[in-house]
């Protein structure tokens, strides 16, 4: 209040001295209050751009995330090289297996000079475990298929004696001898392949044959077909 009185006498003194002597010249007046804030002005334009700045340095490495999800299976890559053999595994149990089939006989003839032209007889049995020798007909008939061995050993006296391994009516092999005064032996043997039903026997071909009761027939299966 009091600095407005004061400001207001100075500009009353000023100017009664402007109207006595309007050519002198003016004084500066004392320096006014302050004025009141203006009102604030609009908000200015955009700048321009600046200039782009330095790179900065890199961040520190963050957190792993998680996992993400399985992608899709690629292409099968080329077929690897062997690798080397592994240790030797532990010992398995033993397995089991089908017991094997049999077959075999074994037969003595017993008697002197059998009749030519048909099996002969043999009259005493070694072996015919599996009934597959016929002693009644001299013919063993194949009950198991496969393959089977079958041989003899006739023993000779005098006369001239042809003997003959028979397969079906059919001869495989045969052995021929002639004696005077002595005993002489002739044997044969041979590998055939049966089936089921054959028949295979031994004969003498001529009735004044010199074969003896010691002379043996006999057969067995090898393996099974």
């Amino acid at each position: 209040m009091f600095l407005s009185e004061v400001w207001i006498l100075a500009v009353s003194i000023t100017v009664a001295v402007q109207e006595k002597n309007p050519l002198a010249p003016c004084l500066p007046g004392p320096q006014g209050p302050p004025g009141n804030n203006g009102v604030p002005g609009h908000n200015g334009h955009n700048g321009l751009n600046g200039e782009k700045g330095l790179k900065g340095e890199p961040g520190s490495i963050g957190m792993r995330g998680p996992p993400g999800p399985p992608g899709k299976l690629g292409p099968m890559g080329p077929k690897g090289e062997s690798g080397q053999p592994g240790p030797t595994g532990p010992q398995g149990r033993p397995g089991e297996c089908s017991p094997r089939q049999k077959s075999a006989f074994a037969m003595k003839l017993a008697k002197n000079y059998p009749a030519p032209k048909q099996p002969i007889i043999f009259h005493q049995i070694l072996y015919n475990d599996q009934q597959h020798f016929d002693k009644a007909t001299g013919i063993f008939t194949c009950q198991i298929p496969g393959v089977y061995y079958f041989g003899y050993n006739v023993e000779v006296y005098r006369n001239t004696t042809i003997i003959q391994l028979m397969k079906n009516s059919q001869a495989v092999i045969g052995s021929y001898q002639t004696t005077l005064n002595s005993y002489e032996n002739m044997s044969g043997s041979t590998v055939l392949k049966l089936e089921k039903g054959d028949k295979v026997w031994l004969e003498v071909k001529h009735e004044s044959n010199g074969a003896t009761h010691t002379s043996y027939f006999l057969g067995y299966l090898i393996f099974e077909i």
